[in-house]
């Protein structure tokens, strides 16, 4: 789904294998919301209120029918923040934007191809089962 159709407030999920302890062998599921969309630079990049944790890079941000929106990249610095504002703001992850993240595939030789639109999932299990069909883990053990 194009992510210039995202709204601030939107309900979101990360699907991935977040660092809790031992490295997960199941797929992970953390709801969240649109924290800023559209910045005035572009929307290459937006801000969700969701706790994404190591693990997490890679995976996909899902709307509630399962399309994709964007793919995780990193998680709010709260340490920095906070020695630069005095706030404490925990749990804001950062997702690239859908339309980078085609382009990069486009020219890495890889055609993604177009889910057909399903019926409304929610941000549960539902939307879990689905991103288990399109959502791995991958390691490096060096």
């Amino acid at each position: 789904r194009a992510t210039d159709t995202t709204r601030r407030g939107e309900a979101v999920a990360t699907v991935g294998y977040p660092a809790h302890g031992l490295p997960r062998i199941e797929p992970f599921l953390t709801v969240g919301t649109i924290a800023a969309a559209g910045r005035p630079d572009g929307t290459s990049r937006f801000a969700i209120r969701a706790d994404v944790r190591p693990g997490n890079s890679g995976g996909p941000v899902l709307d509630e029918y399962g399309q994709v929106v964007g793919v995780v990249s990193a998680k709010i610095d709260t340490v920095r923040v906070y020695q630069r504002t005095g706030q404490d703001i925990q749990k804001v992850g950062f997702a690239i934007a859908t339309g980078p993240v085609l382009e990069f595939l486009r020219q890495s030789g890889i055609e993604p191809s177009r889910a057909e639109a399903s019926p409304i999932l929610g941000i549960g299990e539902e939307l879990l089962g689905k991103a288990r069909q399109f959502t791995v883990r991958v390691g490096c053990w060096q």
